[in-house]
């Protein structure tokens, strides 16, 4: 910022002021001495007196109205004493030191205020300064990338700065170089290739801008503008028609450098996005691609194991039934885990899914437990359903029975041998305008640590031996919530585990 006092000093030079004041005093008094009382030579005191003033210093004024003074009464006595006693002479001696009086306080008042309405025009400067300054940042900033920045920032520089011509260019050693902006486009200034010695001099490199202002075949305000991780950027403005061009264009690029900087980060951040991006979508097409072609040769090997075990290709031993009953099993994973796997990505592609459709959420629960019987049995568990005779929503069948297949495949694995897995299926209003359907799935296992609640319901959160690979729950809670439902787990009181499906009506089923 511009120190108001150094610039008054710096123009009106006071060493020279207190020179002159006290050589015309000593003149005015010289020739007060040697001339006669009529003439009134005191009243030159007042020269030196209104010329103090400009010092802006109230003692060396009043130090000079004292000297006037004394002077004054020194050269009375001098002249009175080399002839008659002049009343009318000493009247005018008085009179002479009122006006020293009163042309100091008056030189006084009148810097005063001078010194205020220079003081008022560099606040106003620098108030319009700041106003312009902040229009210019506002029409530069915003989210763009480093090309389209510097590109509106030299038309703004331009009209800031009521420049011909602005042109931002790198800078490498002494040549200038890309990136290259220009306003007008037609400016040749900073042509590429071309060597800039004098730019080199005039903005050596710093942590501010350095700035200069050349005359060659016209009035040139220079700039650097500093980049981090690259080199400097020069910034060359033909004929500014602004006050002070230089201080304007310095407070500009102080203010530009972080905003550049920010705008190349925002790029850097959406060309990983980018390649982010791609890289999802080719994970994805992975997936896509092996789930579609695994599921064909393991359709194939589950009807010839079936055809096998009904006696296609002759009697089987026991031991071999149960062998191939085994791989079955296994194939059956495998078939579930491709299918886990394109609604995984199905999900996370954002893709559209298909329509939701009338279903009896009773029938649809029944026949998951049926389809798990097996399972049961292998256990020697016992279930219990507690349900109306028919409950109707809208839903995706085949995503609402996996989401039923896996509560109750993770009941069935957790539970201990011949205990007993409930579950419980009613209407259950969440609020006075949501009704809904309320699913409960309970057991007697060993529950789940508090450590580990928080991640349930992410993906590949599952770690213990046996626990699948980390998707049942995820993709239940992904299927629930795009229903507009909830999902939850809840601790049961002296052992075990509680998963809780909360799934909203649709109007037309609440009125109907």
């Amino acid at each position: 910022m511009v120190d108001f006092q150094d610039v008054v000093f710096s123009l009106k030079r006071p060493f020279y002021i207190t020179v002159t004041s006290v050589v015309l005093l000593v003149v005015g008094f010289i020739l007060d001495l040697v001339t006669p009382q009529a003439l009134v030579m005191a009243i030159t005191y007042n020269i030196p007196i209104a010329i103090a003033g400009l010092r802006l210093s109230k003692r060396f004024s009043y130090g000079m109205v004292l000297a006037a003074l004394v002077a004054n009464v020194v050269a009375g006595f001098v002249n009175a004493s080399q002839g008659n006693y002049d009343t009318v002479a000493v009247l005018n001696r008085v009179l002479s030191a009122l006006s020293f009086l009163l042309v100091g306080y008056m030189t006084l008042e009148l810097s005063r205020i001078t010194t205020r309405l220079t003081e008022l025009g560099f606040e106003q400067a620098r108030t319009e300064r700041e106003d312009a300054l902040r229009k210019f940042l506002a029409e530069v900033s915003g989210p763009l990338r480093t090309g389209d920045f510097l590109e509106r920032t030299v038309n703004e520089l331009r009209t800031l700065l009521q420049a011909d011509a602005v042109v931002i260019v790198g800078l490498s050693r002494n040549r200038f170089a890309l990136p290259r902006m220009t306003s007008p486009e037609s400016s040749s200034l900073g042509v590429l290739g071309d060597t800039a010695p004098w730019i080199v001099a005039a903005t050596p490199t710093r942590d501010m801008p350095t700035l200069s202002a050349r005359v060659d075949t016209d009035l040139m305000t220079v700039g650097r503008w500093h980049r981090e991780q690259d080199h400097d950027l020069v910034v060359i403005a033909r004929r500014p028609k602004v006050k002070k061009p230089e201080l304007v264009l310095g407070e500009a690029l102080r203010n530009l450098e972080p905003l550049f900087e920010r705008a190349k980060l925002l790029e850097n951040i959406d060309e990983q996005n980018s390649e982010l991006a791609r890289r999802n979508t080719v994970i994805r097409d992975l997936v896509y691609a092996f789930s579609h072609d695994i599921r064909t040769p393991l359709m194939a090997n589950a009807m010839n194991m079936k055809q096998a075990l009904e006696g296609a290709f002759g009697e089987l031993s026991q031991e071999y039934k149960h062998i191939l009953e085994n791989g079955l099993s296994a194939n059956e994973d495998l078939l579930d885990l491709a299918d886990s796997l394109l609604l995984l990505a199905r999900y996370e592609s954002g893709e559209t899914p298909p329509q939701f459709e009338t279903l009896d959420v009773v029938k649809l629960l029944n026949d998951t437990a049926a389809h798990l019987q097996s399972h049961f049995q292998e256990k020697h568990l016992h279930l219990t359903i507690e349900a109306p005779p028919r409950l109707n929503l809208l839903g995706r069948p085949s995503e609402l029975r996996r989401v039923l297949q896996n509560l109750l495949g993770n009941a069935i694995k957790f539970s201990p041998n011949g205990a007993t897995i409930e579950v419980k299926l009613h209407l259950h209003e969440m609020s006075t305008s949501e009704q809904g359907v309320r699913l409960e799935v309970l057991d007697k296992g060993p529950g789940i640590p508090a450590e580990q609640q928080e991640r349930l319901f992410q993906r590949f959160s599952s770690g213990k031996a046996g626990g699948g690979i980390g998707l049942g729950l995820y993709l239940a809670k992904q299927i629930v919530e795009a229903h507009g439902g909830i999902i939850r787990y809840e601790t049961r009181e002296g052992g075990g585990s509680r998963f809780v499906v909360w799934l909203p009506l649709a109007a037309e089923l609440v009125t109907g």
